[in-house]
């Protein structure tokens, strides 16, 4: 059985190209709640998918940080957070693309 892969890391544009490229899924929040919800709601949201994305045994591929931003995004440290939490172990580091 083909284990599912999923894309993390900063930069949507970055994570879709990864994912396309391995055949894998990444968070996609549904479109009626991106502007209604709080910032808190859509953390949330998106930590309940990372938890069972776990539960499903689906390897996440790591593209890290945007080395052009600032700031880091609030997205990307909670999933690597729930993932050290969980001490989760199918997670590999993915060269990040050059868009």
């Amino acid at each position: 059985m083909l284990t599912r892969k999923i894309v993390i890391g900063e930069g949507m544009d970055a994570v879709k190209e990864v994912a396309n490229r391995y055949g894998a899924g990444y968070y996609s929040p549904w479109k009626k709640y991106l502007k209604k919800q709080n910032l808190q709601m859509k953390l949330k949201r998106n930590e309940r998918w990372i938890k069972d994305e776990i539960k499903k045994g689906s390897e996440f591929l790591d593209i890290g940080i945007d080395p052009q931003k600032r700031e880091r995004s609030q997205f990307y440290k909670m999933e690597k957070r729930v993932i050290r939490e969980k001490k989760y172990q199918k997670i590999k580091p993915i060269k990040r693309p050059v868009l």
